[in-house]
């Protein structure tokens, strides 16, 4: 294939957020996340559910759809098929759980990193070229949130989240009809 698909993207995304490593304030180096996941936006709530319960540190890849732009030479005549680029559209959905406190849960502290420097170095890692090898893709980010979720059914104050969207541009490929 001459462009990389959803699915290659989204692993990519994966591979180098399960990298990631964080320095707590005693010099202690450990992964950044406990659990790194694929996830579709479909079971997205399921995810949340299950992973608000069981890991202080998660990160979520969704592939969240994707636009393609059409691209016509400016000699275009019907005998020749028009090529098209891609914008694959993922998002990123971190958290860090600190029981009892719920800004520091967002902010960070001694013995974990936080909502927000995870969403941070998240950023870093899944922004630019995304891989060394043909084909090319490219990620930016286009926006960044900071949330909450809750067990269902709960009335207790719920977990922070940070999400990220990525936009992330492919190589135009010819259109074949």
């Amino acid at each position: 294939m001459d462009f990389r698909t959803p699915v290659e993207i989204a692993e990519a995304f994966v591979g180098f957020l399960q990298e990631l490593t964080w320095t707590d304030a005693a010099g202690i180096s450990a992964a950044a996340f406990q659990r790194v996941e694929l996830w579709d936006s479909l079971n997205l709530p399921d995810a949340l559910q299950r992973l608000i319960m069981s890991e202080e540190r998660f990160a979520l890849v969704v592939w969240t759809g994707s636009d393609w732009d059409i691209i016509r030479p400016a000699d275009y005549s019907m005998d020749l098929s028009p090529a098209g680029r891609r914008t694959v559209h993922l998002t990123v959905i971190v958290s860090d759980r600190v029981i009892g406190s719920h800004l520091e849960a967002v902010t960070g502290g001694d013995a974990n990193p936080g909502c927000l420097a995870l969403q941070e170095m998240a950023i870093q890692v899944c922004s630019g070229p995304l891989f060394s090898a043909e084909p090319k893709a490219w990620s930016r980010p286009v926006t960044d949130s900071l949330g909450e979720v809750r067990e269902e059914n709960s009335t207790k104050r719920g977990r922070a989240i940070c999400s990220i969207e990525f936009a992330v541009e492919t190589r135009a490929r010819e259109l074949v009809s």
